[in-house]
C-alpha cells in the first residue's frame, strides 16, 4: 500500500533522504525517499523487526529477483537491494502519485479517464504473466497511479509466484496470503481448484470494481464472511452502484470476476481488445454500444478445465447426504476406487455448497508412515478448525468460548493438551486424575464427541473429510466409532476416501464399517471407475476447445490406454502440451 502516513516516525536512512513514511507493518516499512547522490525519487522497501531470520530474507531478496526482471514501463522498476540494520532493503523508482486506495476523490466520473489506467494495469499484467509470473496481489494498494502525469505502476511481488499453476492448500482465513477483499475464489483454497494466472484476472477485475464504485465487491469486514461472499454470491453490478459507468465496461468486470476461472477472460490480449474498443467509442461517441465480451479471447496454454466430468450421480449422493446432515442429521459415506481416479477432487466438490450454508469444511489425510501417532488427522482438521474462529469478531469469539466451556466442562484439558489453540479461548485448563490406558481412551472420546458437537449445530453443519483411510490407525477408527454411537450428534457428515484394493476383508476398516450401521448410522459406499467414453468426450472438446464428434476417435484411444482414469487422462494431454510447447 502506497499511501501517506504522516503522524509515522520516520527513520534514518544512510544515502537518502527521507521525504515520508508511506506504510509501516509487522514485517517491512516503506518510505518516499529521495537518492541523495542523484537526486532520483525513490521508494524504499526495508525487511525490519526484531526476529528476522533467514526465511525472512529469502522471501525478501526473491521478492527483488522477480521484479528486477520485469522490465515494464508499468511495473515498478527494482533498483537495488542492500543490507540495512539486521535487515534488508529494496529501493524502487518512485513515478510519484500514490495506490489507488488512497485517492479517494479520483473515481470513474471521467470514463475514459478509467480506461486509459485500466489498459496499463492490463499491460503491466500482460508483462508479468508473459514472463511465467502469477502475482497473486491484485489490489487497490498495489496499483500506483499518477494523475498528474498517467504513469501507472504495480508494486509487491511478496507472494508472487513462478509456478504456471499451483495448489493453494487449505489455508486458515487469518494466515491467508494476498488482500482477501480482492481474492480469487480459488486462491481462499475453497473451491478445489489450483491457482493460475487467472486467478490475477479476478483480483483485477474486484479492484476495478472497487475503482468505478468506491468500494469493494464484497463490504464486508468478516475474513468468513468475505470468503463465502467469493466463492457463493454475486457482486452487485458496477452500473448499479454507479450509474455514469455503461454497461459493457460492467459486463467486463463482471467477466473478469467470474467464479469459474474458465469463464473470465483467458487472455490480457482478449481483455485489451474489449478494453480498447471501449475507449475508443467513449472518445468517439461519448457512449458504448453493447457487443459479445472477448471476441479476440485467446488461450495462451492448453488448460484442462477444473471441473467434475462424469461423476453427476455420484456428486448428488454427496448432495443429498450433506443435505440430510444440514437438517440435523448424522451422515458417513465412503468414496472407493483405484488411485488416481477422482476420489478427493469429488469430495471436495463439496466446499461450496458447505460455504454457501455457512458451514464448516475440514479435511485430514492418513500416511503410511504416521500410523503410530493416533488421531493424527482429525485432530490436525480440528486444529484448522479452531483456528478458523479467531478469524471472527469478539461477539463471536464469546459465543464460541462459551460454548466450549459449557459443552467441555473440567474436562478442557483432554482438548488443550491435543489442540492447543483451544487454550486461547478457553484460557488454562487444570489437570486431570492419571487414568489407566482403557479408561483414558473412554474418556478422551466422550469429551471429544461434546467438543464435536460445538461446531456441528444448526446454522452451520460440519463436514469431516478424512482421505486414504486405506491406512488409518486403530485408535482414530475407535474414535469415529465413538462418534457414531452418540445420539446427539447431528449437522454432521463424515466423509471417508479408501483406495477399494487394499481394503480387504479382515481390514479395520470393514469392522468400523460394520459398528457403524449397528448403530445406527449406515456408511454409504460410492464406487469410482473410470471415465465413460461421453465423460472422456465432454473433457477432449472442453481442453483442447474442439467439437465432440471430432475427438471422439482420439477420447477412444486413450480410454483403451488409461481406462479412463483421470490422472493419466490429464498427465496425457500435459505430455502433448508438453511436446507441442518443444516443438515451438
Amino acid at each position: 500500500m502506497i499511501g501517506a502516513i504522516p503522524t509515522a516516525t520516520v527513520p534514518a536512512l544512510p544515502g537518502f533522504r527521507v521525504v515520508e513514511t508511506l506504510h509501516v507493518g509487522a514485517r517491512s516499512t516503506v518510505l518516499r525517499a529521495v537518492r541523495r547522490d542523484d537526486g532520483l525519487p525513490v521508494i524504499c522497501k526495508l525487511l525490519s523487526g526484531a526476529d528476522i531470520g533467514g526465511e525472512d530474507k529469502a522471501a525478501f531478496l526473491r521478492e527483488f529477483a522477480i521484479a528486477r526482471r520485469l522490465r515494464h514501463a508499468g511495473i515498478v522498476e527494482a533498483l537495488d537491494c542492500v543490507p540495512h540494520g539486521n535487515g534488508l532493503m529494496m529501493v524502487f523508482r518512485d513515478i510519484g502519485g500514490a495506490a489507488l486506495d488512497s485517492l479517494p476523490d479520483v473515481r470513474a466520473e471521467d470514463v475514459a479517464v478509467f480506461l486509459r489506467m485500466a489498459l496499463q494495469a492490463v499491460d503491466a499484467l500482460a508483462a508479468v504473466h508473459d514472463a511465467g509470473v502469477v502475482h497473486k496481489d491484485i489490489s487497490p494498494g498495489n496499483l500506483i497511479w499518477n494523475p498528474a502525469t498517467g504513469q501507472f505502476n504495480l508494486i509487491d511481488f511478496g507472494i508472487a509466484s513462478e509456478l504456471s499453476r499451483e495448489e493453494a492448500g487449505d489455508p486458515d482465513v487469518g494466515t491467508m496470503e494476498g488482500t482477501l477483499a480482492y481474492m480469487a475464489p480459488e486462491q481462499t483454497g475453497r473451491m478445489n481448484r489450483s491457482v493460475d494466472y487467472r486467478a490475477d484476472f479476478y483480483a483485477l477485475g474486484a479492484t476495478f470494481h472497487d475503482f468505478l464504485t468506491g468500494q469493494p465487491p464484497f463490504p464486508s469486514g468478516d475474513p468468513l464472511e468475505l470468503v463465502h461472499c467469493h466463492i457463493a454470491r454475486t457482486p452487485v453490478p458496477v452500473h448499479k452502484l454507479n450509474p455514469l459507468v455503461p454497461e459493457p465496461l460492467a459486463a467486463i468486470v463482471a467477466r473478469l470476476m467470474a467464479k469459474n476461472p474458465e469463464e473470465r477472460y483467458q487472455s490480457t490480449f482478449g481483455l485489451r481488445a474489449d478494453l480498447e474498443r471501449c475507449l475508443t467509442e467513449w472518445r468517439s461517441h461519448g457512449r458504448i454500444q453493447p457487443f459479445a465480451l472477448a471476441g479476440r479471447d485467446v488461450r495462451p496454454v492448453l488448460r484442462i478445465p477444473q471441473k467434475l466430468y462424469g461423476r453427476t450421480g455420484q456428486f448428488r449422493v454427496l448432495l443429498d447426504a450433506f443435505g440430510r446432515a444440514a437438517a440435523g442429521g448424522f451422515e458417513a459415506l465412503l468414496i472407493s476406487g483405484y488411485s488416481g481416479v477422482g476420489k478427493s477432487a469429488l469430495v471436495r466438490e463439496l466446499h461450496k455448497p458447505v460455504i454457501a450454508r455457512h458451514g464448516f469444511f475440514i479435511t485430514g489425510k492418513f500416511e503410511p508412515l504416521k500410523r503410530d501417532i493416533p488421531y493424527a488427522p482429525v485432530i490436525e482438521a480440528f486444529k484448522t478448525l479452531v483456528r478458523q474462529t479467531f478469524a471472527t469478531g469478539p461477539e463471536s469469539l464469546a459465543l464460541w468460548r462459551a460454548r466450549l466451556l459449557a459443552a467441555l466442562g473440567p474436562n478442557g484439558r483432554i482438548i488443550t493438551d491435543v489442540i492447543p489453540h483451544v487454550e486461547r479461548l478457553i484460557g488454562p485448563q487444570p489437570p486431570l486424575p492419571e487414568l489407566g490406558p482403557v479408561e483414558a481412551h473412554e474418556r478422551f472420546i466422550y469429551v471429544f464427541r461434546n467438543f464435536v458437537r460445538v461446531f456441528a449445530g444448526a446454522g452451520h453443519p460440519l463436514v469431516l473429510f478424512l482421505d486414504d483411510l486405506q491406512w488409518a490407525d486403530l485408535a482414530t477408527l475407535k474414535l469415529l466409532e465413538g462418534l457414531a454411537g452418540d445420539p446427539d450428534l447431528g449437522h454432521f457428515l463424515l466423509v471417508g476416501t479408501c483406495r477399494d484394493t487394499e481394503v480387504d476383508a479382515a481390514h479395520p476398516l470393514r469392522h468400523t464399517i460394520q459398528t457403524f450401521g449397528e448403530r445406527g448410522v449406515p456408511v454409504r459406499d460410492v464406487s469410482l471407475g473410470g471415465l465413460d467414453a461421453d465423460a472422456v468426450v465432454a473433457l477432449l472438446s472442453d481442453t483442447l476447445h474442439a467439437a465432440p464428434d471430432d475427438v471422439r476417435p482420439l477420447a477412444e484411444r486413450l480410454i483403451a490406454n488409461t481406462l479412463g482414469n483421470p490422472f493419466f487422462l490429464g498427465q496425457f494431454l500435459e505430455s502433448l502440451e508438453q511436446s507441442r510447447a518443444d516443438r515451438l
